[in-house]
């Protein structure tokens, strides 16, 4: 039962940062007492994403390789800052913003190479 909740979650919040990434900054509910880094946003929400991912792969498709999640994130982070350019008013890309995407990529993947057997195994209960 975990592993479904876990993909439904990952589903969530692929679309989460995809709708986030795509209305205008001011309709998105964060509070603004905290001033965080938007690269380090980036970064975060990539990295949650690419593990949430890497977690859903590896209980249902153990036989795919990692690399199809890594490019797939990354490629979405591209698709995003195109869209930003040729579909909102409000939001422009930036080619920071695809790097910071892409160390957050970088981040997901070690956090779960590091954890990855403990998380299966507890998964798989």
């Amino acid at each position: 039962m975990r592993k479904y909740i876990v993909s439904i979650a990952t589903v969530f919040l692929t679309l989460a940062v995809i709708v986030g990434s795509l209305i205008p900054p001011q309709d998105i509910p964060i509070s603004t007492t905290i001033s965080v880094s938007d690269k380090l946003m980036h970064s975060s929400a990539y990295a949650v994403v690419v593990f949430c991912w890497l977690l859903t792969k590896s209980v249902f498709f153990a036989s795919q390789k990692n690399r199809t999640v890594l490019f797939g994130v990354f490629f979405l982070g591209v698709i995003i800052e195109i869209l930003q350019g040729t579909l909102t008013d409000n939001r422009h890309p930036e080619l920071l913003d695809v790097v910071a995407n892409s160390v957050g990529v970088i981040v997901g993947y070690l956090i779960f190479t590091l954890s990855f057997e403990k998380i299966i195994h507890k998964m798989k209960k």
